[in-house]
């Protein structure tokens, strides 16, 4: 019988670091996401805490994952944090208008090299065509407003 090696490594990796050249999955047997408008305001307002109280970092929480190949991990633990976060840095992206913060949450590939655009995190697939639509597209969450706005007038 084979024995498979279980390597197990912790370290502090800023956010930086963390989506730089690589790309995530959540396994089908992770719940959804299920934050609430709370959950999201206490995560904007403790790193705005942070912020005003001059830290330089601030602890996101332990996340666990798990290699499948050079550059992409499936999510084992702290999806609900990791994609939040995604949220939030689309939502400045498209209220600051700094295009460039796209490329953490989309790696565009390259045309001319046959690598295709590709999202950071490969959320679960009944959120997929959400995510594309409102958070991977920029100027998304524009149009949450407006799919919000036509679902009350209904």
């Amino acid at each position: 019988m084979q024995q498979t090696s279980l390597i197990l490594e912790a370290k502090e990796v800023n956010i930086r670091d963390l989506l730089r050249d690589k790309f995530f999955e959540i396994p089908i047997y992770q719940r959804p996401l299920s934050w609430t408008e709370d959950n999201f305001q206490k995560l904007v307002d403790d790193i705005k805490d942070a912020i005003d109280s001059g830290e330089e970092s601030y602890f996101l929480g332990a996340i666990i994952l798990k290699r499948k190949d050079d550059i992409t991990y499936e999510i084992v633990d702290g999806q609900q944090r990791l994609t939040s976060l995604l949220i939030l840095l689309a939502v400045f992206r498209d209220y600051l208008n700094e295009y460039k913060l796209h490329r953490w949450l989309i790696d565009e590939g390259d045309e001319y090299a046959g690598i295709p655009a590709r999202e950071r995190i490969k959320v679960w697939k009944d959120f997929h065509n959400m995510f594309l639509e409102y958070i991977y597209a920029p100027a998304g969450r524009q149009y949450i407003v407006v799919a919000i706005y036509i679902k009350v007038q209904s």
